[in-house]
């Protein structure tokens, strides 16, 4: 039993999966609920799945979204585009406190 709640409070503290650099096409399957930080610039970012919260800093990219939960975005001049929202609630969760940036539904 003390096994099992080790598991599961581990992945539930795991860090997210972290996308960087300048210029990159990252294309990127999200497992359960995971959640992603995005940091780069000028960049074409695809996320599949089912990915928990998002969070973008980074500035002048191109993001789309299958599944997501929460999103953040302090970065400027992004484009966030997202199909599903699997948060639960009527309306996703979304945050935008950065500059320029233009979050749309699919």
């Amino acid at each position: 039993m003390l096994i099992a709640l080790f598991v599961f409070v581990s992945s539930a503290f795991a860090s997210p999966f972290v996308i960087d650099g300048s210029g990159v096409t990252v294309n990127h399957a999200c497992t359960a609920a995971e959640a992603v930080t995005i940091s780069a610039t000028g960049s074409t970012i695809t996320l599949t799945g089912d990915c928990g919260a998002i969070t973008i800093s980074g500035s002048t990219n191109t993001i789309t979204l299958d599944g997501v939960a929460k999103l953040s975005v302090t970065g400027t001049v992004n484009t966030v585009s997202w199909s599903r929202n699997l948060s639960g609630a009527r309306k996703l969760p979304v945050t935008n406190r950065g500059v320029g940036n233009t979050v749309r539904k699919l």
